[in-house]
This record gives structure tokens, sequence and C-alpha cells, in this order.
């Protein structure tokens, strides 16, 4: 079976740079606000991946940070 995974493709913007902080971000699927609860709910997928896990239990996957705008990865810096 298929897990429900969306990926991150931009992050528009952050509520907070503390936990617990609101994501308005774009992925594969559109548009989605996410809630991140705690910095432990990034976790490393290697060395260029990243999964996020948001209040809900949803799963979304940063395949490349390389490829992410510059925007978005200066976001990221602030929580990894």
């Amino acid at each position: 079976s298929r897990e429900f995974v969306p990926e991150i493709r931009r992050i528009r913007s952050v509520s907070s740079f503390v936990c617990p902080s609101i994501w308005d971000v774009d992925t594969d699927r559109g548009e989605a606000q996410l809630t991140l609860k705690g910095e432990e709910d990034i976790r490393r997928l290697g060395r260029d991946r990243l999964l996020i896990a948001d209040l809900h239990g949803i799963q979304y996957l940063i395949r490349d940070l390389a490829a992410l705008d510059r925007g978005s990865r200066k976001i990221l810096d602030r929580f990894l």
C-alpha cells in the first residue's frame, strides 16, 4: 500500500522560530499548512533529505535540500 507523504517544494512562511510553529508550505499536492510541535519532529534521512512530522502525524518529505529556494533553506536552517 502507498503512504500519503507530500513532498515540500517551498516553505512560504512560519509563524515563529520557536516551537510549536505553523508552517505555510507548497507541496507536490498543492498548498498546505502544518504545525511543527518540536525540532525533534524534523528527521534527517541522509545528507540532503528530511522528513517532517506535523502535529497530526502527517509526514512531509523534503527530497533535496539543495533544490529548495534560498528563502526556504534560510527558514529551515533556523530549525536544524
